[in-house]
Parts: structure tokens; C-alpha cells; sequence
């Protein structure tokens, strides 16, 4: 499975917070990468994907600049340009994922879920953005939590919506 995961750790707490998250991150990358788009993976082309280990101030800022809010937010995804030619040889740039710390400790927290299985939803989540997948319309939203719920499930982690009432609705 040729895939190139290049993780840029820029808050150190992550290492604290979630022990081996390099290999947390790959299994991660990989589950959903196979459950939503098992092409990428097996084709012998190397597929690339960036992740970035932030913190608040990081994603603040990129939210900022990328979405027009002024305010941290859990995961950002910033899909590679689509392009319909494919050199052989050459990496296929899938994206990159940014997820600050904080924001993930927080909502965890207020959750009552585990930090660790909290970012393995991000992870999820920002991959299935990468791959095209929105929740922005309520029959989208419901096919990438239905995916999301799916691959989280292969974690033994429960459905982390299913306490929340805005499930399958429009969230931004």
C-alpha cells in the first residue's frame, strides 16, 4: 500500500496526549483510505498526504486565511488539485490535514470521549474531506458520518454522533 504520510508535529503536546501518534495517524490514514477510495491504495502510483499536529493559534489562523472564521476550530482539510493526468513516477498528492490540540482536548472533554479516540475521528474525518466527502447538505453529511462511523467502529470506538441531535444535519 503505497502511501507517503508526512507528519509535522508542531505542539509537542501531542506526543503527550496521544503516545504513538505517528502509527495512530497511519492506521488511521489508511482505514479510511481503503474504506472510502481503496483505489488510491492499490494503486502502485504513491499517494501523499500531509498532516499537520497544531495547536489553537495555528488553526485560528488558517481558519482565518482558508475560511473566512475568525476562530480555532478541530480539523482543517485542504484538498491537492484534482488532475485528470497521473505521471507515472510521480506522488499523488491526496492533500493536507491540520488538527489542533486544544480544540481536540476540549471537545473530548466536554463529550465525555477519549482524547486519543477523539483524534482518530479527526484523522477520519479530515481524510474523508480530503477524498471529497462534505457534511455541508443533510443527505452528504449522512454519507460521510455513515463512513466515518464505520471506519471509527473498526477502532472499537462507538459512533460519536449518536449523542449529539444534530446528527445528519447541516453543521459547519
Amino acid at each position: 500500500m503505497p502511501l507517503a504520510l508526512s507528519i509535522d508535529i508542531t505542539d509537542m503536546g501531542w506526543t503527550a496526549q496521544v503516545p504513538n501518534i505517528e502509527a495512530l495517524a497511519d492506521e488511521c490514514v489508511r482505514a479510511t483510505l481503503t474504506a472510502a477510495d481503496p483505489s488510491i491504495l492499490a494503486s502502485p502510483q504513491l499517494a501523499e498526504i500531509g498532516l499537520l499536529l497544531a495547536d489553537d493559534t495555528t488553526l485560528r489562523t488558517l481558519n482565518k486565511q482558508f475560511r473566512g472564521f475568525d476562530k480555532p476550530t478541530n480539523v482543517l482539510s485542504f484538498p491537492a488539485a484534482r488532475s485528470s493526468v497521473l505521471v507515472t513516477g510521480m506522488p499523488r498528492p491526496i492533500g493536507d490535514i491540520a488538527i489542533s490540540l486544544q480544540t481536540v482536548i476540549a471537545e473530548a472533554a466536554r463529550d465525555g470521549k477519549i482524547v486519543v479516540s477523539h483524534t482518530r475521528h479527526m484523522i477520519v474525518h479530515g481524510v474523508l474531506h480530503l477524498l471529497g466527502h462534505d457534511h455541508i447538505e443533510d443527505a452528504d453529511a449522512e454519507t460521510m458520518e455513515t463512513l466515518e462511523i464505520a471506519i471509527l467502529a473498526g477502532f472499537s470506538i462507538d459512533d460519536p454522533y449518536i449523542e449529539h441531535e444534530t446528527r445528519f444535519s447541516v453543521r459547519r
